[in-house]
């Protein structure tokens, strides 16, 4: 195991420990510096892809005539079983 002080596309920089022979590891590092995101920047996209996918999902139910849903946002998702 090795770490590593990657800078990614995002323009951040982090340590991570990467495993395996060094030509795999050398190709890891690269694709974390053109195409790979921090934790944070990472997450933050995956976050505005679930409000992006509630939304259209919002938008379809009401077209089709769906009732919107009541009581707060914790208890709607627990109980359609998402934690």
């Amino acid at each position: 195991m090795a770490k590593y002080q990657v800078s990614y596309s995002c323009g951040h920089i982090e340590t991570v420990n990467l495993l395996g022979p060094h030509k795999q590891r050398e190709r890891k590092l690269e694709w974390y510096r053109s195409h790979g995101l921090c934790s944070p920047c990472w997450h933050a996209r995956r976050q505005e892809e679930r409000d992006r996918a509630s939304g259209e999902a919002a938008m379809e139910a009401f077209a089709l005539g769906f009732a919107p849903l009541e009581g707060s946002a914790k208890s709607r998702n627990t109980t359609l079983g998402i934690a």
